[in-house]
């Protein structure tokens, strides 16, 4: 197994070709499955394109290589669902086909049944077996190639959780002074299904634009990320952390009551904190975000192990 730096210096650029169409579907989510071929592992394609480009993928396969090539990967568009749901069908599939399994999150049986298992590294409890490769967070659909920024700022609410709490005033109060500190960037908020009622009733009072999560646009939370030169998540937001990273943008995080300093996802957010990734206000003056330490799209270095590991993929 490489060595886990969780930074990707050079990402890989450009499109993946249809023998690697797995690949691309499951580590870079260019299609976004919800689940796994019918036919292969018991469930469905999520949409009649996908089912498409699967069928032309198989049959240019089939004429170039023969039917006995069906290499076969199941991460499923950056979600445990596959994981979780149908572990024993994807085992079954890789078996049934010859082909390698890899997963996406921690599974819920152990990892040495899989040959290849992509695991962010706060899910990690010991050390990481050879098959298990930590990554930095969950792999997202962030693309490689960013469009330049704007003179934009985004923020991003969650709410209670497992690991921490909410109290609104405290925080409508840092993000009053991110505002007064910012007034050169154009602000957009959006929220999430754990965001409480009584926060939303505030944000009439703030030189920003609202976009409630429920009414959004597919892909506006991914263009938001990419047009945003800074972005603020609230820190128990783990996913949105990663993504506002990989999207290059300067991260700062906005604190929330910790119900405990041990658990994993607290653990998480003061790693990125002492690596340099990210950090909380300064209440006492503006606040610098700093730039990120290097360019981080853990996706590609999936991929590119991948690649490497099963070299019948490329």
């Amino acid at each position: 197994m490489g060595t886990h730096s969780g930074i990707v210096g050079e990402p890989v650029a450009g499109t993946l070709s249809y023998q690697n169409a797995f690949l691309v579907v499951g580590l870079t989510a260019i299609w976004s499955f919800r689940s796994v071929c019918h036919r292969y592992a018991g469930t469905e394609f999520a949409d009649k394109a996908t089912h498409a480009k699967f069928l032309e993928y198989r049959a240019r396969v089939d004429a170039e290589k023969g039917n006995g090539y069906r290499w076969m990967c199941f991460p499923v568009a950056a979600t445990a669902a596959c994981v979780h749901q149908y572990p024993l069908a994807l085992l079954a599939a890789a078996r049934r086909f010859d082909c390698p399994s890899v997963v996406i999150m921690k599974p819920t049986i152990p990892t040495v049944f899989f040959d290849l298992c992509f695991i962010p590294e706060h899910d990690l409890g010991r050390p990481p077996g050879p098959n298990v490769v930590p990554t930095k967070g969950m792999l997202n659909r962030v693309p490689v190639e960013s469009p330049p920024k704007q003179e934009r700022g985004l923020i991003l609410v969650g709410g209670p959780s497992r690991h921490h709490g909410f109290e609104a005033e405290p925080l409508m109060a840092i993000i009053r002074k991110i505002l007064a500190d910012r007034p050169e960037l154009s602000w957009d908020l959006t929220d999430s299904r754990r965001t409480p009622e009584e926060f939303r009733e505030h944000l009439g009072k703030l030189d920003l634009q609202f976009h409630p999560s429920t009414e959004c646009p597919d892909d506006w939370l991914l263009d938001a990320l990419l047009a945003a030169r800074e972005i603020w998540v609230t820190e128990d937001s783990m996913s949105m952390i990663y993504e506002a990273l990989t999207a290059r943008a300067r991260v700062g995080l906005l604190p929330m009551p910790r119900k405990s300093n041990r658990s994993r996802v607290v653990r998480s957010v003061d790693r990125l904190i002492r690596e340099g990734w990210t950090c909380f206000p300064d209440t006492r003056a503006p606040s610098e975000l700093p730039a990120p330490p290097a360019v981080l799209h853990e996706a590609s270095r999936c991929a590119r192990e991948v690649l490497q590991r099963f070299p019948a993929l490329a």
